[in-house]
């Protein structure tokens, strides 16, 4: 018994077209300033990284779990 038919399956792989670089054109590159010297481990704000917080806060909750737990 055959669900469907060899005429209705798709091809068993895709067609690989060769691209060019007239299909996909590279963008100029754009110049960046450097950053600033100086502060270099804080966000522009002068606050410390939200991943700091995120990082001390997670470290903290898991020490007073495992704490708890004796």
């Amino acid at each position: 018994m055959q669900i469907i038919s060899p005429q209705m399956m798709p091809p068993a792989e895709a067609p690989n077209p060769m691209l060019t670089v007239a299909d996909a054109p590279i963008p100029p590159a754009t110049k960046k300033s450097p950053p600033p010297a100086g502060n270099t481990t804080s966000s522009p704000s002068g606050q410390p990284p939200k991943t700091a917080a995120s990082v001390l806060l997670s470290s903290l909750a898991t020490a007073v779990i495992i704490f708890l737990m004796i």
